[in-house]
């Protein structure tokens, strides 16, 4: 592991290729995520309800609307209730209920306040969806799928420079580590090569070197990209409903586990 760290810094004169690298990866992770979030619009415009676009958007508008209006009211009613409260004489009593309605205050307040950003993000999508998408079901349903088209072929033109970019920081890096490994070896001694042999150096230039290069490879590609493309996912999934989400991200671990335990027993 000693040697493999000293063989990426050999990596370090390119870091510009990796950074490029490193964008272009997060752009693949985000369109990941969006194409896979298209998935949400897709059924809402084939559901049971038999509704576009247009139709679903307005009606969640209202549905946050009436749910921030009946938090607000909750709220209102609270502070009220804290107000007179604090006019009863000190004791446990007082300060206990105190301690309760703060709570639920703070309770009603994040939830009022993640209502008013999902009333935010639906108004600016219906700003959009307004604009550019149709009111037909099905000419709404094309749009959409030429989108997740167009999202897939800049997609895959960003992988492909990913994949470009840290396959030349990994080539230049190792032809830079056997130019050194070269004006190393020609120093030694002529005596070292007849008891190693001149195999073992071959096998350090050729299979190692490989070996080295799919590590290397696997660093800077495989593990910067895939994690972004998790987070991706994930920020959009919390975007459609960060409960679902946490519920899901808390629950399918344990159940693996069970399932795995489960397995080994058997």
């Amino acid at each position: 592991m000693k040697n493999f760290l000293r063989a990426l810094k050999f990596a370090w004169p390119y870091r510009f290729r990796l950074l490029l690298s490193i964008g272009c990866a997060a752009v693949v992770a985000l369109l990941w995520g969006a194409n896979l979030t298209a998935i949400y619009p897709v059924l809402k415009i084939l559901g049971p309800e038999q509704r576009n676009l247009q139709q679903w958007i307005n009606e969640e508008i209202q549905q946050k609307e009436a749910d921030i209006a009946r938090l607000q009211a909750t709220l209102d009613a609270r502070e009220e209730q804290r107000q007179q409260a604090e006019t009863w004489p000190p004791g446990k009593g007082r300060d206990r209920h105190l301690a309760n309605l703060t709570r639920l205050m703070a309770k009603d307040e994040s939830s009022l306040s993640y209502a008013r950003s999902q009333l935010y993000w639906y108004q600016k999508a219906r700003l959009y969806v307004f604009r550019f998408l149709p009111e037909d079901r099905f000419e709404t349903l094309a749009w959409l799928i030429a989108l997740v088209l167009v999202a897939v072929v800049i997609k895959g033109f960003f992988d492909f420079w990913q994949e470009s970019l840290v396959g030349s920081v990994v080539n230049l890096a190792l032809f830079d580590l056997r130019n050194r490994f070269y004006r190393t070896v020609i120093h030694y001694d002529l005596r070292q090569f007849t008891e190693d042999g001149s195999h073992q150096l071959m096998a350090r230039f050729t299979s190692d070197m490989d070996s080295l290069s799919s590590g290397i490879k696997t660093i800077f590609g495989r593990v910067v990209t895939e994690p972004l493309k998790a987070l991706s996912c994930v920020a959009f999934a919390c975007m459609i409903s960060w409960r679902l989400t946490l519920l899901f991200l808390i629950l399918v671990p344990i159940a693996l586990l069970i399932m795995n335990k489960v397995g080994l027993l058997m």
